[in-house]
């Protein structure tokens, strides 16, 4: 693959098979992103139309910028520039990859679109009251090239898949009023919709057929609506019928779950939240063999359940095992936890930020004094000369009507080794052991491993 252009915003790939007919493959939004401090250029799709015999350019991102950047009218240029005589262009993209396949389409000269869940525009005035998804990248951005709103691609012509049943729908609707689109629902997907499709019929289908000029809306729904029932999705959505939940459970306890399919039980748990979805995502992630890769992908969600949960110790080991900060996780936990003497006992093992301790005594505050005294203590412990920190122990203690400071007694501690050999003990074992008693407690007959 050749690499045709690298700015601060945008990446140009380039590999040619003399084919006529062209992909352009753009990046979608990721949750790891910023929409203006970059990251690593990520690709979407890989090599996957190249592969089936096509010409392929990736346009690749570092930021969620929604390609708002002038680096964008380059881009296309080149691609303009370096498209084998007489190859169609094909737009291709997810997400914010799929508002980039039909927003520069008509500068492109693409015979046609593949957007799969797109947006109409992150412009908080133009999308519906409750979907509050993009406005904080809204608010970090120009959009100098939102070319579907101004009217540029009305005569564009592709495909949109799309969750009617979601947010997605209203982005649907304002961009079958501006394009030649042909929309094709996808059903319990959310957003974005690819892994039902994958479920049902395969992106890569779509992709060889509407390269190769034969895709037909028609049989797509024919064998989507036939393999459908079958999907986690349709099973999570139909619930509450028993037979969509006999067979749910049935695949939770037989781990027949891959990890995408697990990612999406998380989701609808989280939107559900009743006690018998919550319990179900638990003991599918402590039933699944989780890849490296996507260890933190799902934790976040693991750790979102067991707070709803109120299983508030194992959500602390999580927070504490995890390579990413969550912070804001650990504010919550810490600042809400039920019991004030495990509470003590439990901090000096974990390495917490003394910020994270500041901010979940002063949230706890208002609630439980004694808490907030326990955290403010051990913030005291590793920055014992914050005034900040001793004025609030002052507080807590007078409000309790106490004269001394229980941290007077206990001599101060910054980041000790003991720490660092505490925390792997504590979370490695017990952390598992924990979450697996919490499965026995739900799964009759069912016994972890010790």
């Amino acid at each position: 693959m050749e690499t045709l252009f690298e700015g601060r915003d945008l990446r140009l790939n380039f590999i040619s098979s003399g084919a006529m007919a062209t992909f352009v493959n753009f990046n979608a939004w990721s949750p790891d992103k910023h929409p203006v401090n970059a990251k690593e250029f990520s690709t979407f799709a890989g090599k996957i139309a190249a592969d089936m015999g096509f010409n392929q350019f990736n346009v690749d991102t570092n930021k969620n910028n929604w390609y708002q950047t002038d680096e964008i009218l380059k881009v296309i240029d080149l691609i303009q520039q370096h498209n084998p005589s007489g190859a169609k262009i094909i737009t291709y993209g997810s997400s914010m990859g799929a508002y980039a396949s039909i927003n520069f389409a008509k500068r492109l000269n693409a015979a046609t679109f593949i957007a799969v869940s797109p947006q109409y525009s992150i412009n908080p005035e133009l999308m519906h009251p409750t979907d509050s998804r993009w406005r904080s990248e809204f608010d970090s951005l120009v959009f100098n090239h939102d070319y579907i709103v101004t009217g540029e691609c009305q005569d564009c012509y592709g495909y949109v898949f799309y969750d009617q049943g979601n947010l997605d729908r209203h982005h649907v609707e304002s961009i079958l009023s501006k394009t030649n689109a042909v929309a094709i629902p996808i059903p319990h997907a959310g957003h974005p919709c690819g892994q039902l499709i994958n479920s049902t019929y395969k992106l890569k289908r779509i992709m060889q057929e509407v390269g190769e000029g034969r895709f037909d809306p028609k049989q797509f729904n024919i064998e989507f609506n036939e393999k459908l029932k079958d999907t986690i999705q349709y099973l999570c959505a139909t619930a509450d019928t028993i037979e969509s939940l006999i067979e749910l459970r049935s695949r939770v306890l037989d781990s027949k779950l891959h990890i995408k399919e697990l990612k999406h039980l998380f989701e609808v748990a989280l939107q559900k939240n009743t006690p018998e979805f919550l319990k179900l995502a638990m003991i599918a992630d402590f039933m699944q063999h989780i890849p490296p890769k996507e260890v933190e992908f799902v934790r976040t969600g693991r750790i979102e359940v067991l707070i709803r949960l109120k299983r508030h110790r194992t959500a602390l080991f999580e927070v504490a095992a995890s390579s990413w900060g969550r912070s804001e996780a650990a504010t919550r936990i810490i600042s809400s936890y039920p019991s004030v003497s495990e509470l003590a006992k439990l901090l000096p093992m974990l390495k917490v930020a003394p910020i994270v301790l500041r901010d979940a005594a002063i949230k706890s505050e208002k609630w439980n004094v004694k808490r907030s005294l326990v955290i403010m203590q051990r913030a005291c412990q590793i920055r014992p000369d914050n005034l900040l920190f001793q004025r609030k122990l002052k507080q807590y203690n007078a409000t309790l009507g106490l004269t001394e400071s229980v941290s007077q007694d206990t001599e101060a501690v910054h980041q000790t080794p003991t720490e660092s050999v505490i925390v792997p003990q504590i979370i490695r074992q017990p952390r598992r052991r924990a979450i697996g008693d919490f499965v026995a407690s739900v799964v009759p007959g069912f016994r972890p491993q010790s």
